[in-house]
Parts: C-alpha cells; sequence; structure tokens
C-alpha cells in the first residue's frame, strides 16, 4: 500500500491559524491543487499538523501565562492538570482552530491522563495497514524568545508503541536539545521506544540521518528547512517521505527553490521515476516491535522468489505471495486420536513468513 508523500511543513507567522485570514484558504488552496495534479492517484489526501512556537498568538496580556509556565518548570507534575495546560497553551488557540477546520480527518484525542492540546494522534487505515502518526506539542511552554534547554515536556504523555502500527511516525516541533538536558534524556528515550521516523523542524536546518540504539532502536531522523525564511536568507525547502508498507520501503527526498521552481537537492540517486529516486528498505525500529522477528530486505526477497520468471501486465514481475495460496490446517492435538477441527488457510491474518499480505 504505497502511503502519501509526507512533508513537515511550518507556517510561520503570528495570528495566521485565524480560518478568516491566512492559512485555511492557504491549506485549501493547496489541496485543491495536489488533488487536480493527479487526479487518478488511488492514494488519499490527508493533512497532520502539529503547533511550533511561531504559532502562539502572544499579543494579548502575558504576565498569568508566563507565571504558570514557570511554575510547570519547577514542579513538572503541573503538566498534568488540564487547567494549567489550558492557560499555557491558549495562544495556540487559533492553531486549533485551524486543526478543526482543515486537519480533522483521523484526528484522535489523547488516551491518557494528559490533556488533547500535548499529545494527540492520527491514525489513517487502509488494506489492512495502519498509519500512526504521534503529534506532540513541544511548544506549549515556548515564548517569543526561548531559550535552548529551557522547554519541558513530559516523557509519559506519549502513547506507548503499538505492534499493530505498520508504521509509526512523530512529529513534534523542537528538536530534544530544546528540552532540559535531563528532560530531554527521557523524552528522547520515549520517542525512540515508540516511532519509526522522527519528524521535526524549528532549527531551519534540513538533514536526514538514522540512529541506532543499544535496545534495537532504529529510527530515521528527517529535520526540516524552512518553507519561509523570516529574513531571506536560507532557500524555502521541503521533505518527501514516500512509503511502499507492502513491500517494508521508501523513498526520501528534499525539494528546495531555485527562483523558479522546486527541484530535487542533490540531484537524482539512481532511480527510474522520473526524479532520479530509487526505492531502499524502509528501517523498521525493532524496539517498537517489543522483539517481534523481523527479516532483513535481502532475506524477505530470497523468500519471496518463486524460483521462476512470472510476470503479469499490470502488476509487472511477481513474487511467491502474489501467487501462493495457503492450505487448509488440521488440528492435531498429542495424544488424541481423532484429529481436530479444520482451519481454512484464508483464515491467517498472520504468518511466519514476511509477505506482502501478512
Amino acid at each position: 500500500m504505497p502511503c502519501p508523500a509526507i512533508s513537515p511543513i511550518q507556517v510561520r507567522g503570528r495570528s495566521i491559524f485565524q480560518p478568516s485570514t491566512f492559512a485555511t484558504p492557504c491549506v485549501a488552496d493547496l489541496q485543491e491543487h495536489l488533488q487536480s495534479a493527479d487526479q487518478n492517484s488511488p492514494v488519499p489526501l490527508k493533512f497532520v499538523v502539529v503547533p511550533g512556537n511561531h504559532d502562539l498568538d502572544n499579543s494579548g496580556p502575558q504576565g498569568a501565562r508566563i507565571s504558570v509556565t514557570e511554575s510547570v518548570l519547577r514542579n513538572p507534575e503541573l503538566a498534568r492538570d488540564a487547567s494549567v495546560v489550558q492557560v499555557c497553551t491558549a495562544p495556540q488557540d487559533e492553531f486549533y482552530e485551524f486543526q478543526r477546520a482543515l486537519a480533522d480527518d483521523g484526528l484522535e484525542p489523547s488516551t491518557n491522563d494528559y490533556s488533547a492540546r500535548l499529545y494527540y494522534e492520527y491514525n489513517f487505515k487502509a488494506r489492512g495497514h495502519n498509519l500512526r502518526f504521534v503529534c506532540i506539542n513541544t511548544a506549549w511552554l515556548s515564548h517569543t524568545r526561548e531559550k535552548q534547554g529551557q522547554l519541558f515536556y513530559p516523557p509519559d504523555a506519549i502513547n506507548a508503541a503499538k505492534r499493530s502500527d505498520t508504521v509509526s511516525l512523530a512529529i513534534f516541533h523542537h528538536p530534544d536539545n530544546w528540552l532540559e538536558s535531563n528532560n530531554a534524556r527521557a523524552f528522547r528515550a520515549r520517542v525512540r521506544q515508540t516511532a519509526d521516523v522522527i519528524l521535526t523542524g524549528h532549527e531551519h536546518e534540513a538533514s536526514y540521518g538514522i540512529h541506532l540504539g543499544e535496545q534495537d532502536e532504529r529510527n530515521q531522523y528527517i529535520e526540516g528547512g524552512p518553507l519561509q525564511d523570516s529574513y531571506g536568507e536560507l532557500p524555502s525547502a521541503f521533505n518527501a517521505l514516500v512509503l511502499d508498507t507492502a513491500r517494508s520501503r521508501q523513498k526520501v527526498a528534499r525539494f528546495a527553490w531555485n527562483g523558479r521552481q522546486y527541484v530535487l537537492a542533490g540531484g537524482g540517486h539512481g532511480g527510474d521515476d522520473g526524479a532520479g529516486l530509487a526505492w531502499e528498505e524502509f528501517p523498521v525500529n525493532r524496539s517498537r516491535l517489543l522483539g517481534e522477528l523481523q527479516f532483513t530486505l535481502s532475506a524477505r526477497e530470497k523468500l519471496a522468489d518463486p524460483g521462476l520468471t512470472l510476470h503479469h501486465k499490470d502488476r509487472g514481475d511477481l513474487k511467491l505471495p502474489d501467487i501462493f495460496i495457503f492450505p487448509d490446517l488440521t488440528e492435531i492435538t498429542p495424544g488424541k486420536k481423532s484429529p481436530g477441527q479444520i482451519v481454512r488457510g484464508i483464515a491467517f491474518s498472520t504468518c511466519s513468513i514476511p509477505t506482502d499480505h501478512c
């Protein structure tokens, strides 16, 4: 199941999320253009949004909020108090109005003890696959002029990993080095246990990398560049992540504005998709799967090889999972002479050999 291209975009500026001003018509126009660009695409268009520090409207009196945010930094347990969170996130009211207007499809509020303004998820299901977006509001204690290492986020506000998710993506504005150092360590560990892909912004330095941890964590970090730099010093850029969840593969790219159009930064990578991008293995976070057996890409290819060349006019080269029909099985219990019930092959939703279907 190919999924939509994923691009973290930070729209900057004060009070821009009023539905009657900028963001709502802008995103609606973007949606219309993307849908009209490829009307035959089977991939639905969805939006996932997370607030950053520039999404705060600090134009009104801030004395009470400043006092409350300082109290939270002294006593982090206050983050569990919904009334405290409401005061701290009041400058984000217009962001949440925007979210309700254009980005509520797939939205699921927090199911733990913390406010839905601190943590929420988007879940999109299709063809037996589930994409889970873990949305973390690291800007809830932000101020107009914030200093690195002086933010706080409760790590246990993040729901635990789910083995049932095909892909889990965490998205938050501030990289964890903007949190207080001890908090950053606990936050980092929680996110790495939860997500396959970690999307961040704020620093306007686009980068991509993979973290390998001692507890079998495998996390892709994708840091977004500025879509619009306030000072005009940095080129407009955005990231795209294309996932083929059926075959556990991906394409990662960054596009930058060259004065006329967005072009692939760094050129092609030997692919034949028109942009020069080639498929590569998607690194599943084994820590998230809590010990579930995972095969490497080469092992999956070997197991899926039918041993002969088969070609379909629409699907191309066929693999073993495309033609294999799981047999019916009979339950046999040691010590019993008569066989048990017959289990139909169609009933098997999972199997030990990884395929495009289980």
